[in-house]
């Protein structure tokens, strides 16, 4: 059934490629689309509206919609044959995007129009086991051990620092997980871990070495047993009961809510949660984030997310030329170094954005602490271009283990029995 569904998108996307092709003009300018889901909070239209001031020969089109119906619209519209000429997109459909033929491989500008030393490795964040690389990153929303100033007072606890390992976040969690009420739950849990990849499975299996697929990201490597004792630590964890049940989440109003009311002690969560906290947390709540903890086999492993920018494969010279202008631009120092006072849509790719970073005032106040590995350390979400099946296959089999319905080891079994199944399609 998928191999059919792919020659069906195969043969749509064909069909609409004259329609993609044709080049529209206005007054013998260029017009292009450009896809900004949720419009100015992720993508300033300052910076947009700068672009068009100088370059008069591109008119510029703006697609908007927010993040969730963006994403879903902009598969509608690949298959119709009116997508956006260029437009950000989630980093799980980047690579499906790219083996399906629908973005434009930008490995050859890169490599001819941009000097790659003046960013950091990110960069390639996209890039293919093929050297294609189908987009370039938007910003980088990096994750770091957020913790509740208050509830380490409460404890008597030193706050984290970035020496701090995994079994140093265990044993403190321990501290700062309040007695079982009546209602048979905590009021307060020591560490809010999910079963989810980037907030659950996927820190606990870099900290022992191991990792979901191989280096071509087309074999599972949940048989690995590096890979099998990072679910074993995750699932002491679990039975430390320093992680709240999956139901208590829903009725708090899930992670990051938990979190700013007081309820969560430690969590590692995105550069967006600091937004979300910044927005919603009372006057008086304390908190700060580190790098992410040590692993079990010494190593740091930096997880981020790089949500990106894609050229339409189906697009004409013209306009992929004119989408790639506006690329070159946003990439630029002047306006990733304007992108780092904000941190809209994550962090800047640019090294000296980056540095300059580091001098912005912001909350949380060590906000350094999500980028300052990211450049040795960084680890993407291992997408290849089935991830969005074989990613829920995993989460749904962690979430077992969670329920105490399955230990480590069974959950390791079952998800590379799936995801070999679904590479192998």
């Amino acid at each position: 059934m998928k191999k059919l569904l792919a020659l069906i998108m195969a043969a749509m996307m064909t069909a609409s490629l004259a329609s993609c092709g044709e080049q529209t003009s206005t007054d013998g300018k260029v017009s292009i689309k450009i896809g900004v889901p949720n419009g100015d909070t992720l993508t300033p239209f300052s910076v947009i509206e700068d672009f068009k001031a100088a370059n008069p020969d591109i008119e510029v089109v703006l697609d908007e919609a927010p993040w969730n119906d963006f994403m879903s619209k902009i598969k509608t519209q690949i298959a119709g044959g009116t997508a956006p000429d260029i437009f950000i997109s989630d980093s799980g459909y980047t690579m499906t995007l790219g083996a399906q033929g629908g973005s434009m491989d930008l490995a050859e500008k890169i490599e001819t129009e941009l000097n790659a030393d003046d960013y950091i490795s990110a960069l390639y964040a996209a890039k293919d086991a093929e050297g294609h690389v189908w987009g370039i990153p938007h910003g980088l929303n990096c994750f770091a051990l957020y913790y509740n100033e208050a509830l380490f007072d409460e404890a008597g606890l030193e706050y984290p620092t970035d020496d701090w390992t995994f079994e140093d976040v265990l044993e403190a969690a321990k501290k700062l997980t309040a007695p079982v009420d009546a209602t048979g739950a905590s009021p307060v849990y020591g560490f809010g871990g999910t079963y989810s990849i980037s907030n659950g499975w996927l820190p606990f299996v870099l900290s022992t070495g191991g990792a979901p697929l191989d280096e071509t990201r087309t074999k599972s490597n949940f048989d690995d047993p590096k890979t099998i004792e990072g679910f074993k630590h995750m699932e002491e964890f679990v039975k430390a009961g320093v992680i709240p049940p999956t139901a208590w989440y829903t009725a708090n109003g899930g992670l990051e809510t938990s979190f700013y009311n007081g309820k969560i002690a430690m969590a590692f969560m995105n550069t967006n949660a600091a937004t979300l906290i910044n927005n919603n947390a009372a006057e008086d709540f304390r908190y700060n984030i580190v790098s992410m903890p040590i692993g079990y086999d010494g190593g740091r492993y930096s997880v981020y997310v790089p949500n990106c920018w894609i050229i339409n494969g189906k697009s004409s010279p013209e306009k992929q030329e004119a989408a790639w202008k506006w690329l070159k631009y946003y990439l630029s120092e002047e306006v990733q170094l304007e992108l780092a006072e904000e941190i809209k849509g994550g962090f800047p790719i640019h090294k000296k954005a980056m540095e300059f970073c580091s001098t912005v005032e912001a909350v949380p106040a060590n906000r350094e602490a999500f980028y300052k590995n990211l450049d040795a350390t960084g680890v993407t979400l291992f997408e290849n271009p089935t991830w969005s099946e074989w990613r829920s296959k995993v989460d749904k089999a962690t979430l077992e283990m969670f329920e105490g319905r399955a230990d480590a080891e069974t959950v390791a079994a079952t998800a590379h029995k799936e995801v070999s199944e679904i590479l192998a399609e």
